[in-house]
């Protein structure tokens, strides 16, 4: 494969070095590597190792230096004719996405950074992001709500043939070695370093601490040595500068101080690590301290550095010679084991290979009644999102509030308006109608003439179309509109058998496909232990004294759930008359998060039932409609103990106490329903 790093710059750095080594790594394999940056001390070190390098002022953000930044990315790519373009860093990624014909686009996410809305608009993430540890991949879940398809581990690979020094256990003059950029918030380590400069010099007379590395902070911190060292009478603390290389430092050194890449090579050199860093303290490092792996060493979510604890472990490791020998012996075989560079490049070349290889990936209208505070249609809305993450380039959703969706989701939305305009005249390949039973005109026949309208204007421009959901009912009227769009669809996704009989009866020789609720690809919370019933209701009849009173005598806690902002009023007044709890989740988490903390979900909505299924909560749904009623057929056949049964009034309370006593098969159903899901291409 022809392969093209981007990041803004190289200049020394954990990142940097990742690059480096990565790039290295795919080379021995056979790939050809070219990067694009810009500029830095590091360009000769990838001169030197026969990779290509291309500059722009790609972390310069004034007009001009952007305008001459995109237009040379676009002559690279033209003239590259590159198989994968990888990013590295957020600006270069931002650009990139401009370009539409980059054939695989892949990111890796060094760190967690700030998340207002003008950098999260600016975060780019391609079309799949490697995560240089698991809370870096929640970040990105939590933050930028990517798929946990999209996202994949890898590790900072070490060359551990080149970062390896044979270590004796003698002290003779011992030196403490910190390597950092040397830059606000990554300088902690190197200053603390020199607070304790005077008192570890006292106690070991011939010690050296020998600070590795360049930034914003350097001038500062090297006045502040100068001083120690011009009191002690000696030069204690040594401020080497940037360097391109750290290794014959690092093969000189006695013990390490500090995170990150650097602290994995100098376990490479079978050096005794302390992780020390701006973001906190882990101590002396073992290969059993999994916070320290989970963040990258970087000791996020640790205690902050205390100048005693720092000077009290140095001190453990400089008198404890077996004790270095051991730490620095397991650290090089943990490294050896878990972070060699080919892995990397092995993790990369992976996710290079499952990415479809064709020019950019589709640009996805997506339209259904998202954005209105109904969380069914959101859950959906959720799944579908999902669904299309590693197949779709851009994906603009039609909101009744855009701003909320492109809050709640990271991607563009539109409103009616301007949905429209992109229909008439913007660029892109298919047009997705997904949700509920938009094609209807029982509850309104303007929500039938505005999807139809939707469904005409991509014919007419030749765009094809996707359906998925359910259909009708529809009247007379309704049907003689509704037939020719159906005919001319691309694919017909229907969630029940009732609904495809439908169709049939509509269009007889139409084809479709059986395809459950997306809603089930989301991943719900841990299950906890409750006493909790989540009622649903839909007009508010469903829910009587007497079913009240029927859970209560079994000793559980009856909550009425409002699933659309709609219906808050209404929930809360019936609430207030049955004298219960009432709780109106204000997002699909939050609903979720409720469910696997529920006993059982009483529900007249179909999606509440969904969501419980997802979470592992069996539910009864009240049998007042088809779609309910199909919903649990579906869910019979699939298991002779089916998590999810539908339940006429006069038999609700046998059917309640039934599912309860029974074992609960939710997880086995889900996951059968997913496979059929994942299978499909929408």
């Amino acid at each position: 494969m022809k392969i093209l790093m981007v990041t803004s710059s190289l200049d020394t750095g954990g990142a940097e070095t990742h690059i480096f080594e990565l790039s290295r790594a795919l080379l021995k394999m056979g790939h050809s590597v070219s990067v694009l940056s810009g500029g830095g001390t590091l360009v000769s070190a990838f001169g030197a190792a026969g990779i290509e390098t291309h500059i722009l002022p790609l972390a310069r953000k004034t007009p001009a230096a952007i305008l001459r930044s995109l237009f040379g990315i676009r002559r690279i790519l033209r003239h590259g004719d590159y198989d994968v373009v990888h990013a590295h860093a957020r600006l270069p990624a931002f650009y990139l996405s401009f370009f539409r014909r980059i054939p695989l686009f892949v990111t890796t996410a060094h760190w967690v950074f700030r998340t207002d809305p003008l950098h999260r608009f600016l975060s780019r993430w391609g079309q799949k992001t490697l995560a240089v540890s698991p809370d870096i991949a929640q970040y990105l879940r939590q933050n930028y709500r990517l798929s946990k398809g999209r996202i994949h581990l890898t590790v900072n690979g070490i060359d551990t043939n080149r970062f390896y020094q044979e270590r004796s256990s003698a002290l003779n003059d011992p030196v403490v070695l910190n390597v950092s950029r040397l830059d606000s918030g990554r300088s902690d380590a190197a200053g603390r370093l020199i607070e304790i400069a005077e008192r570890l010099a006292l106690r070991y007379p011939c010690i050296r601490l020998l600070i590795v590395g360049g930034g914003s902070e350097e001038g500062m911190l090297r006045a502040r040595a100068d001083a120690i060292n011009a009191q002690l009478g000696r030069t204690v603390v040594t401020l080497t500068g940037a360097v391109v290389d750290p290794l014959p430092y690092l093969r000189s050194a006695t013990l390490f101080v500090g995170v990150s890449r650097a602290a994995l090579e100098a376990m490479s050199c079978s050096l005794p690590v302390i992780l020390c860093g701006d973001e906190g303290y882990r101590s002396i490092f073992t290969p059993s301290d999994a916070v320290a792996v989970d963040t990258n060493f970087c000791c996020r979510a640790s205690s902050l550095p205390d100048n005693d604890r720092l000077f009290e472990d140095i001190c453990t490791l400089l008198e404890d010679a077996p004790l270095r020998q051991k730490l620095g012996e397991d650290n090089r075989r943990y490294i050896h084991e878990r972070f060699k560079a080919e892995r990397m490049a092995n993790d990369a070349v992976s996710v290079y290979t499952s990415l479809p290889h064709k020019k950019g990936g589709e640009r996805i209208l997506l339209a259904g009644f998202y954005g209105g505070g109904n969380l069914g249609d959101e859950a959906m809305l959720a799944g579908i999102l999902q669904m299309l993450s590693d197949s779709a380039e851009r994906v603009t959703v039609l909101s009744r509030t855009p701003r909320k969706t492109r809050r709640a989701y990271g991607i563009f939305a539109a409103g009616h308006l301007s949905f429209l305009l992109m229909l008439c005249f913007g660029k892109y390949d298919r047009l997705i109608l997904g949700g509920g039973n938009l094609l209807q005109d029982i509850t309104s026949r303007r929500s039938l003439f505005f999807y139809l309208l939707l469904l005409r204007i991509a014919r007419h421009r030749g765009r094809r179309f996707t359906l998925y959901g359910g259909i009708g009912p529809l009247s007379a009227k309704g049907e003689q509109k509704a037939i020719p769009l159906l005919a001319a669809a691309e694919r017909i996704y229907l969630r029940t058998e009732v609904d495809r009989a439908y169709l049939k009866c509509l269009l007889p020789d139409a084809s479709s496909y059986l395809l459950p609720d997306p809603a089930l690809l989301l991943t719900p919370p841990q299950r906890k232990g409750a006493s909790l019933v989540l009622i649903a209701p839909k007009n508010g009849t469903e829910v009587t004294p007497t079913l009240v009173a029927f859970l209560r005598r079994l000793q559980l806690t009856p909550i009425l759930l409002s699933m659309s902002e709609s219906d808050v009023k209404g929930v809360r007044s019936l609430a207030k008359k049955l004298q219960i709890q009432t709780c109106c989740p204000s997002s699909v988490e939050k609903l979720q998060a409720l469910f696997s903390s529920a006993r059982l979900v009483v529900s007249a909505r179909l999606h509440a039932a969904i969501l419980a299924l997802n979470s592992g909560t069996p539910a009864v749904l009240l049998s007042d409609n088809g779609k309910c009623d199909a919903m649990a057929e579906l869910v019979a056949s699939l298991s002779e103990k089916p998590p999810i049964v539908s339940a006429p009034p006069n038999r609700l309370e046998d059917v309640i106490t039934q599912i309860l006593s029974q074992k609960n098969t939710a997880k086995e159903v889900r996951q059968t329903l997913l496979q059929a899901i994942k299978k499909a291409q929408l």
